[in-house]
């Protein structure tokens, strides 16, 4: 029997980079964020979690991860990203998982109710703000001078007549003004 290699793609993704989830994760994200501050912020909407919310936990702590709707203070009725059919049941079950590293690049997260999308989940959407670096251009630089050569009598006589003659110029120069 063969066992099968567990692949996972977000653990393929260099840290440098900046990493988003996008899903319906189906786990309540409570008001109280006391005691995991690192892994969500205090826009959280619910007093009761269920049962999917500590494996949701347990995923952004691995993944390094923070819960970008939390992250943002809206009123309930943003928040809140599925409704039940008979509209008596409102949860914010829907989540913008954002690398640590990142999270002041999330501005704004917000559900719209008005928009239909064909399922009972609201239409959520994340507002970002990229702050692209430009790869630094290598210069050419001056090479730096090995000046232990100076110490042969030579080299130095040598170094010494070509810099009277560069500044030879320069008098020459000078003297025309």
């Amino acid at each position: 029997m063969k066992t099968m290699k567990k692949c996972n793609v977000i653990d393929e993704i260099p840290e440098r980079d900046m990493k988003i989830v996008i899903g319906d994760f189906n786990s309540k994200v409570v008001r109280n964020n006391q005691g995991i501050e690192n892994l969500m912020g205090v826009g959280g909407l619910g007093e009761v979690a269920n049962e999917n919310e500590a494996h949701f936990h347990k995923f952004l702590f691995n993944k390094n991860l923070v819960i970008g709707g939390t992250l943002t203070q809206h009123k309930d009725i943003h928040k809140y990203t599925w409704t039940s059919l008979c509209g008596n049941y409102k949860v914010q079950i829907d989540h913008i998982p954002i690398s640590k590293k990142r999270r002041s690049t999330l501005k704004n997260t917000k559900s719209y109710r008005g928009v239909d999308i064909g399922c009972d989940h609201q239409l959520h959407i994340a507002t970002l703000k990229l702050k692209l670096k430009t790869p630094k251009r290598i210069i050419n630089r001056i090479p730096r001078f090995d000046t232990t050569k100076l110490l042969e009598d030579i080299q130095r006589e040598t170094f010494l007549i070509e810099y009277k003659n560069r500044f030879a110029v320069l008098e020459t120069l000078r003297g025309e003004e």
